[in-house]
């Protein structure tokens, strides 16, 4: 499979500190590409890498400089649907299967977290 993937265009956008003021905050697009040319979806160890960069390249993207839990929540989220778009667009059922066993572990962490 000889594509490219993009990891940005319209929904990936990251938080960064506005430059007037620090409590100021502006949405500033910036993307990566990771490449899947030589990935074998028939490798699940391969398929396993490949899923690594992009999250890799989904949090350069996503991640700002602020620390607090707000702007924590809003760079997860964000790393998700980045994440989750290039899954989609590369369209391989072997990747799609991973993307949606991790989506089900964070959901059930998550609901764990809420019941304490």
């Amino acid at each position: 499979m000889t594509r490219s993937i993009l990891i940005a265009a319209f929904s990936i956008t990251a938080l960064v500190a506005g430059a007037a003021h620090a409590d100021d905050r502006a949405r500033v697009e910036q993307e990566r590409t990771v490449s899947a040319a030589k990935t074998d979806f028939n490798n699940p160890g391969q398929v396993k890498m490949l899923y690594k960069r992009i999250t890799a390249a989904a949090e350069a993207v996503c991640h700002s400089e602020l620390s607090d839990p707000i702007t924590a929540n809003e760079d997860a989220a964000c790393t998700r649907q980045a994440v989750s778009g290039a899954v989609r667009e590369i369209n391989a059922p072997q990747l799609s299967a991973l993307d949606g066993q991790v989506n089900d572990r964070a959901s059930a962490y998550a609901m764990n977290d809420r019941q304490h």
